[in-house]
């Protein structure tokens, strides 16, 4: 179970007559990275690696995720999926540029979407070798970034600072977050990105209660079980969930 995007595009490669395979999460709702690499076989052409996953949060450490990349053959294009790559403190996540510097068979997506605040903006960007951005960009059309899209995402990278207060007030947020899930008696999967999910008895029918009370989560049917993945609220909003938990 991974990320949406690896829905959509996973309902692609059949459209076009290939097949996806999807490899459960573990436990604490990361990506079972060995068992992936333990269901390639010579047909296999990409593996998919959202790090965090959504939608459980769940994060793998740089040597998990470079220990996957040496054992995929190198016919296995290796797309790694970092749209909350700037949610996780850096000492402690992949360096996915050197990744693809050192390899000819890696790819990294980034988006400014999530911890930069352009969600409405739509960019985005692609790392890879030339094997693979020059098809991609054929594809592209070209007027699908705007002016003012690129002049937000220039701004974004050229404040630090504001993007480590950023992480730190998502990170104390999410802490929060946390802390109401378990005092209501729900089981919080490890994140580090910006929602949390829960382990959540008959998750679906507490979904709708919630919604009742003006509060929308969004449920899930996993492996793991059922599930309630919500997104880090601010200080009202997190009052609101609370509220609604207790009502509920």
């Amino acid at each position: 179970m991974g990320d949406p995007s690896f829905v959509s595009f996973a309902q692609d490669v059949i459209r076009v007559g290939g097949r996806a395979v999807e490899v459960p999460v573990r436990a604490d709702g990361a990506l079972d990275l060995p068992a992936m690499a333990a269901a390639i076989t010579p047909r296999t052409r990409l593996a998919f690696v959202c790090n965090p996953n959504n939608p459980t949060g769940g994060t793998l450490p740089p040597d998990a995720v470079a220990r996957f990349i040496e054992a995929v053959p190198a016919h296995v294009l290796v797309v790694l999926d970092e749209a909350y790559a700037e949610l996780v403190d850096p000492a402690a996540y992949q360096d996915g540029a050197a990744l693809v510097r050192a390899h000819a068979n890696v790819a990294v997506l980034r988006t400014f979407s999530k911890l930069f605040g352009l969600a409405g903006l739509r960019v985005g960007y692609l790392l890879g070798p030339p094997a693979v951005v020059e098809p991609v960009r054929r594809l592209r059309h070209w007027y699908d970034v705007t002016d003012v899209a690129h002049v937000a995402a220039l701004v974004c990278l050229g404040d630090p600072a504001e993007l480590a207060r950023r992480r730190e007030a998502n990170r104390a947020a999410r802490g929060a977050l946390v802390d109401v899930l378990v005092r209501h008696g729900l089981e919080p999967l490890p994140s580090e990105a910006s929602f949390v999910t829960a382990r959540a008895p008959a998750a679906d029918a507490l979904a709708e209660r919630l919604a009742a009370h003006g509060v929308l989560v969004r449920s899930l049917g996993s492996p793991l079980g059922p599930l309630l993945r919500v997104a880090v609220p601010d200080a009202r909003d997190l009052t609101l969930l609370d509220l609604a938990l207790a009502a509920a």
